[in-house]
């Protein structure tokens, strides 16, 4: 009996250590609070305002679409009808260390409650790219950042 508890009990160990070994676990540096990845495609969450009445949500979006192309935007969206809503959006870099901007634009709009901008932009591949908007409503401003992607 106590033979085929070891012999249970080594396989069991084997097996366990196999799917241990299996498993790639890839741990993403984060600079500057974007992780960098090899993802296709990256969203981010405007922080929240918390003294705000015009702000409600603000995002920012990068996505792969293929060999040294990035589809890269911001979208911002007031509470209510405003007299104003803007959306800055910055295409980063990663280069030594830090992030780079890369190329920037703007969006505004007025006597509504949504702004967005989007732009395909072609890039030098082998680095890594983020979009960081800056959200405003009125007098509210905030700012959102994606993760970086590997092109």
């Amino acid at each position: 009996m106590k033979k085929v508890s070891k012999v249970k009990r080594f396989f069991s160990l084997l097996l366990i250590m196999m799917l241990l070994a299996s498993q790639t676990v890839h741990a993403a540096e984060c600079v500057d609070g974007s992780y960098l990845t090899e993802d296709e495609e990256s969203t981010g969450i405007m922080e929240i305002v918390p003294y705000g009445m015009y702000l409600q949500t603000g995002t920012s979006t990068i996505g792969d679409k293929g060999p040294g192309l990035v589809a890269a935007g911001g979208t911002t969206t007031a509470q209510t009808k405003v007299a104003t809503v803007k959306v800055s959006v910055m295409l980063e870099r990663y280069v030594g260390g830090k992030w780079i901007q890369y190329t920037t634009w703007q969006a505004s709009a007025s006597n509504t409650n949504y702004v967005s901008s989007a732009k395909k932009v072609t890039v030098p591949t082998g680095f890594y790219y983020r979009v960081r908007c800056i959200h405003s409503a009125n007098t509210d401003a905030s700012s959102s950042c994606t993760n970086g992607l590997y092109m």
